[in-house]
């Protein structure tokens, strides 16, 4: 039984820096250099859903510290680019001992989320920019940032564990906010 729980938790962590990589690599992919705030924008958008995500008041999990960690810190546009290169070298190497090394560039990412909740029907500013310049953007789908985002949301909200059990209707009010506008 000890160890399906230590299989577990490896597995978890390891589809965890998949789903990280692959969301930070999709969304990297439509940042560039002649559009410096796209970036900005997504990091905002990112921590907004996080911050929607997760039960207020109840105590982020390691997982959860740990996912946010591996898409916004080499996402964010004020993250110094040391650190972002020195996630990305233990990265490469990943081992579960590497979790607590990665949870520690945490408060280089927790000092950019909000001291207030968001209103659950907030506009995302990604979602409203490539909206309103649909015609210049051509390149940048705007389903696809959503997929992303909900593909975020979901990783975050299913590495809280259910304890504290999601907030209900949690899922379904973040797929109105990325789907429903």
């Amino acid at each position: 039984m000890r160890k399906m729980a230590v299989n577990d938790y490896n597995n978890n962590y390891n589809f965890l820096l998949q789903q990280a990589r692959e969301i930070r690599a999709n969304l990297e992919a439509y940042c560039n250099a002649e559009n410096p705030g796209f970036r900005r924008l997504l990091a905002n958008d990112l921590i907004c859903l996080a911050v929607l995500a997760v039960q207020p008041g109840t105590p982020l999990s390691d997982a959860q510290i740990f996912f946010m960690t591996m898409v916004l810190l080499p996402l964010h546009p004020d993250i110094p680019e040391q650190d972002k290169e020195l996630i990305g070298d233990i990265t490469k190497a990943f081992e579960l001992e590497h979790v607590h090394d990665i949870n520690g560039f945490w408060p280089k990412i927790a000092r950019f989320f909000p001291e207030n909740r968001p209103e659950p029907d907030c506009i995302l500013p990604t979602i409203d920019y490539l909206k309103k310049r649909s015609g210049e953007n051509a390149g940048i789908p705007i389903a696809d940032i959503r997929i992303q985002f909900l593909r975020f949301s979901r990783c975050l909200i299913n590495a809280g564990g259910g304890n504290p059990p999601p907030e209900q209707g949690a899922e379904d009010r973040l797929h109105s906010l990325l789907f429903g506008n």
